[in-house]
């Protein structure tokens, strides 16, 4: 129940309605839109966007995580190739269309797991990204629904959690990985709060 109400505190919607944010929050056991309505999320998921996984890759038995899998996408390719390979992955892995054909299809919200490196600047490409993808969810009226994904630091020792230093998890030791110098966080919890997501 603590995860629930921790998840429902941190959700907003992407899209605006009569020039003020629309927020889904709880009420007792319910979730609800701003109006008191009870809302049904049928969302789907932008996995392996921002976040590339072995499993979705179909690696088995190789890389899964993804400091593993921009390892092998480096040797392969090399710095420039690399470099141009996920510039161009992630600009084309969600196109406008994706989210219209999700509104058609029946979607009322958007699961979007995020990588901490890609925000940890104010003008990183992460921001970027997002602020292309909200703005085509608010045309189609879907929620966005924020999950930071692949935290600093790491929450496992294994999968697409694992951390950048292998055997060493410090997401819930240390404190000075939630105050990266680049601000890139606070841009994050502004970006919420002026009604642009759904963030958790």
């Amino acid at each position: 129940m603590f995860r629930l109400r921790l998840l429902l505190l941190l959700v907003f919607p992407a899209f605006i309605a009569q020039g003020s944010a629309q927020f889904a929050h709880t009420y007792h056991k319910q979730i609800v839109d701003a109006t008191g309505k009870p809302l049904l999320l049928r969302a789907t998921n932008l996995g392996n966007w921002l976040v590339p996984e072995g499993y979705m890759w179909l690696f088995q038995g190789g890389p899964q995580s993804p400091s593993e899998i921009r390892a092998l996408v480096l040797e392969l390719l090399g710095p420039e190739g690399a470099a141009a390979f996920w510039q161009k992955y992630r600009e084309n892995y969600v196109t406008r269309e994706d989210i219209a054909l999700l509104h058609r299809a029946g979607f009322n919200a958007i699961r979007v797991p995020l990588h901490y490196s890609l925000f940890e600047s104010d003008d990183a490409e992460g921001f970027k990204l997002l602020d292309q993808l909200i703005l085509w969810s608010r045309a189609e009226a879907l929620y966005v629904i924020l999950d930071m994904h692949a935290a600093p630091g790491g929450r496992a020792l294994t999968s697409m959690t694992a951390p950048d230093i292998p055997g060493c998890t410090r997401v819930h030791k240390s404190r000075s990985i939630w105050s990266p110098p680049g601000g890139g966080w606070r841009r994050a919890i502004a970006m919420s709060q002026s009604c642009s997501v759904m963030t958790c």
